[in-house]
């Protein structure tokens, strides 16, 4: 017999909105992490229902399972710079911190004719190092 997971999508979508709404008094906007559920889409289809305005995962084969659904997507790790074609074409948001990588996604944005939001992530052991 096969492990057998089962999700109460109504319970999930009034937790989402509960958590919404308690970031939204606080303008935090809210990403539902799908890589717990490997992207099922009707899982993430139930936390965009409860309100959610990003998508995140940190595998883009996931991602690409949600294309269909209108919310931005995130990759929630930093990319190597063979992927850059992918994370431009299935994810609307990445975080980085390389110069070189970013020039990359930059590239590959012009080509696709996309917007691409970048989150610089800084490594804070090497600006204390420098101080």
């Amino acid at each position: 017999m096969y492990p057998l997971l089962r999700i109460n999508l109504e319970k999930l979508r009034e937790n989402t909105q509960t958590i919404v709404n308690l970031c939204e008094k606080r303008k935090i906007k809210v990403v539902g992490v799908t890589k717990v559920f490997c992207a099922i889409p009707q899982v993430a289809e139930v936390m965009v229902k409860g309100g959610v305005d990003i998508l995140g995962d940190s595998r883009i084969k996931n991602l690409k399972k949600l294309q269909h659904i209108p919310v931005p997507k995130m990759l929630l790790r930093i990319p190597m710079k063979s992927e850059v074609e992918e994370v431009i074409k299935y994810a609307d948001i990445s975080l980085n911190s390389e110069v070189d990588t970013i020039k990359s996604l930059s590239e590959e944005v012009v080509k696709q004719g996309k917007i691409h939001d970048i989150i610089l992530m800084v490594d804070l052991k090497k600006v204390l190092a420098l101080i």
